[in-house]
C-alpha cells in the first residue's frame, strides 16, 4: 500500500512537471514570434496611419455637400461647402447648386475647358494667388475670368487673363495645397484648392478654394516662440 502511494505521488509530480514545461515552451515560442515577426512593426505603423487624420491631399474622392447658394443665392457664385471650401462655377450654363447638393472632391486637374477639354486648373490657381487682392474685392469679376478659361466667356478682364497666361507660360506652377503669400506686414495666407464634381447630371461643378490666414508678426520681430494664430476664413465675401 505504501509503495502504491509513493508511486502515485511520483506520477503526479511528473505530470505537473510536463505541464509546466509545455507552458514555458509555448510562452517562449510566443516571445520568439513577437521578436522575429517582420510584419508586426509594419502592421503597427499601418494602424497608426489609418487612425491619423487625413491631410488635404488624401481627401480625393471624399463626398461633400453645398451649405448655401452663394452670393445673392444665385447658385454659382462663391458657394460654401461643408469641407470648409468655397467655390466658383466652372460650367457656365449648367444648373446651379442648391443647399445640400452632393459633390465629389477631385484634384484641380479635373478643372477643364468645356470646349477643348484642356486643363485650366493652374490658370485658376494663378488667378487666386497672384491676384489675391482682386479676387477678394471682385467676386463677380472673378467668376467672369474663371468662365473665360472654362467656357471661353468673352467678358472677363482681358488684361488679367493675358497676365495669367504669361505667368503660366513662364513656368509658374502652383500646387493644390500649401501655397503661401504674404499679404501684409503681419499676415500670410495659405491656399488650398480642389474641384467639386457634382453628383447630378447637367449640374455645375465648382473650383474650390480655402484661405487660411497665419500671423507672421512674431517672425518679423525675431521671436522664436511659435505663437502664430491660424484661422480659416470660410467665406471672404
Amino acid at each position: 500500500m505504501k509503495r502504491k502511494v509513493i508511486t502515485l505521488f511520483i506520477s503526479i509530480i511528473a505530470i505537473m512537471s510536463c505541464i509546466t514545461l509545455a507552458s514555458a515552451y509555448n510562452n517562449t515560442n510566443e516571445l520568439m514570434m513577437m521578436e522575429t515577426d517582420p510584419y508586426a512593426e509594419e502592421e503597427n505603423k499601418l494602424g497608426n496611419i489609418e487612425n491619423s487624420p487625413k491631410n488635404e491631399s488624401d481627401r480625393i474622392g471624399e463626398n461633400v455637400e453645398s451649405t448655401d447658394k452663394g452670393i445673392n443665392n444665385e447658385g454659382y457664385l462663391n458657394i460654401s461647402f461643408n469641407d470648409g471650401y468655397n467655390g466658383y462655377c466652372i460650367n457656365k450654363g449648367q444648373a446651379g447648386a442648391k443647399i445640400g447638393d452632393g459633390f465629389t472632391v477631385k484634384d484641380t486637374s479635373a478643372a477643364i475647358n468645356n470646349n477643348n477639354k484642356n486643363e485650366i486648373g493652374n490658370y485658376l490657381k494663378i488667378l487666386f494667388v497672384e491676384f489675391y487682392d482682386y479676387i477678394i474685392k471682385n467676386p463677380r469679376e472673378t467668376q467672369k475670368i474663371i468662365w473665360s478659361f472654362s467656357d471661353d466667356y468673352k467678358y472677363g478682364d482681358k488684361e488679367i487673363i493675358n497676365e495669367i497666361k504669361n505667368i503660366a507660360k513662364s513656368g509658374r506652377v502652383i500646387s493644390d495645397h500649401g501655397e503661401e503669400k504674404i499679404i501684409n506686414n503681419t499676415t500670410k495666407v495659405i491656399f488650398d484648392f480642389e474641384v467639386l464634381d457634382s453628383d447630378k447630371k447637367g449640374a455645375q461643378n465648382f473650383f474650390g478654394y480655402k484661405l487660411t490666414y497665419k500671423n507672421i508678426l512674431n517672425n518679423i520681430l525675431g521671436d522664436k516662440n511659435d505663437n502664430t494664430n491660424n484661422e480659416t476664413i470660410k467665406n471672404e465675401t
